[in-house]
């Protein structure tokens, strides 16, 4: 597993820019979600990629 440690700065209106070796390695791109999880007691942040939510094909029976 590799590890790529770095520091980002909390803007004023809350956001958190991430560094671009950082969005490089993990593939994210603009606009793109991404899911925050608090992982244990000393507050670290879990950032993982989601994948888009497929919609299924509704079938529809013909009379």
């Amino acid at each position: 597993m590799t590890l790529i440690r770095t520091f980002a700065r909390i803007d004023g209106e809350g956001r958190i820019l991430l560094p671009t070796n950082i969005k490089k390695f993990a593939g994210l791109v603009e606009g793109e979600v991404v899911e925050l999880r608090l992982v244990g007691a000393d507050g670290r942040i879990l950032i993982s990629k989601k994948e888009p939510k497929r919609v299924g094909v509704r079938k529809v029976a013909v009379h």
